[in-house]
């Protein structure tokens, strides 16, 4: 009987805690002149105006043991985030804006998995129709990250963490508003921007363009003083696992944006 009913407090807590929406939409890519958007982190060009922001989310199937953390983050985001992507003829866009009342890097080099050691931001980027994909981070000190694998079969090997960026003409920047690394005051945010090079990403044999039909999801982990908890969100947030890239969601591009319904919004 003990048994019956603990299995039912569970239950009832992953329920509750799936009361937050689940967001798996396909993401609309927004065209913008070459040279319109400045990479400097702080989003404030009228490319970053256009289009729909995307909120992250809790993820549906993440439940956490202890009741105290769980009833806190039932309430919804604790700090919130939204990101919108756009892209010209030589990078894809990824603009970001954090809510962030403690703005944690305590890592100070590129290609280190920086979820270690701070606040970081996750892209994930995959074709449909073949096993390879990138993850890339950036932190809000501007410390960055880019690791490619070739496949799930091949993950974790030592060859996939490489001590240089394997894509050269990748940028990013962060802009802090606050103090970093300084929990006894209250910060604002930060906000980031990411260029991804179209013609480095294709190099491996699928080009970026609508009709190879790439995926994508983001990921943020968030580290605050106020928190009960590391919070972390992501876009989609159907399953915890950024590496499940079945559940990556489609990119919509230029007159696959218009059939969706999107053209406007």
């Amino acid at each position: 009987m003990k048994r019956i009913l603990g299995a039912a407090a569970v239950l009832l807590v992953f329920a509750s805690f799936c009361a937050e929406e689940v967001r798996t939409d396909p993401i609309v890519v927004e065209e913008v002149a070459e040279g319109e958007i400045t990479l400097d982190g702080r989003l404030e060009e009228k490319a970053w105006k256009k289009g729909k922001a995307l909120p992250l989310g809790h993820c549906a199937d993440k439940v956490y043991q202890r009741a105290v953390i769980q009833t806190a983050f039932e309430k919804g985001v604790l700090e919130k985030s939204s990101f919108k992507l756009a892209m010209d003829r030589k990078f894809l866009y990824a603009g970001i804006r954090m809510e962030d009342s403690d703005i944690v890097a305590e890592c100070d080099q590129d290609q280190k998995h920086l979820y270690k050691f701070g606040d970081t931001l996750e892209v994930f980027l995959k074709p449909e129709k073949a096993p390879f994909y990138w993850e890339i981070y950036i932190a809000p000190n501007g410390r960055t990250a880019v690791f490619f694998y070739p496949s799930q079969g091949r993950f974790g090997l030592s060859g996939n963490l490489p001590k240089v960026s394997p894509l050269e003409k990748f940028r990013a920047k962060a802009c802090v508003s606050g103090t970093l690394n300084d929990y006894s005051d209250k910060d604002r945010g930060w906000t980031a921007e990411l260029a991804i090079p179209l013609d480095e990403i294709g190099k491996k044999g699928i080009a970026f363009t609508p009709e190879n039909k790439w995926t994508f999801l983001i990921y943020r982990v968030n580290y605050s003083l106020s928190l009960p908890w590391v919070e972390t969100t992501m876009y989609p947030n159907k399953v915890w696992n950024c590496h499940a890239f079945e559940n990556y969601v489609p990119l919509l591009f230029g007159k696959e944006k218009a059939s969706s319904g999107e053209k406007g919004k």
